[in-house]
């Protein structure tokens, strides 16, 4: 997940705003209405500031709900 936030990071500030998500997403070669990647993004974006930190970012995937995030250590050191 580390690898796949910094692609979509484009800029290195530790977040990904909405337009680095389209690109993102563009970049991807994922076919989806500009509409729905906006909605995917306001769904991750919990805190709603308009970006998406790590947390956010890998909030649905596989390692996160299963516990094993290697970054979460990384987090309470």
């Amino acid at each position: 997940m580390a690898k796949a936030f910094l692609f979509f990071d484009m800029n290195n500030d530790k977040g990904i705003q909405m337009n680095e998500f389209h690109k993102g997403v563009e970049g991807l070669r994922v076919k989806l209405p500009k509409h729905d990647i906006d909605l995917v993004f306001h769904h991750m974006d919990l805190d709603g500031d308009s970006a998406l930190n790590y947390k956010e970012f890998c909030g649905f995937s596989e390692e996160k709900r299963r516990n094993i995030d290697p970054f979460d250590s990384l987090d309470n050191q």
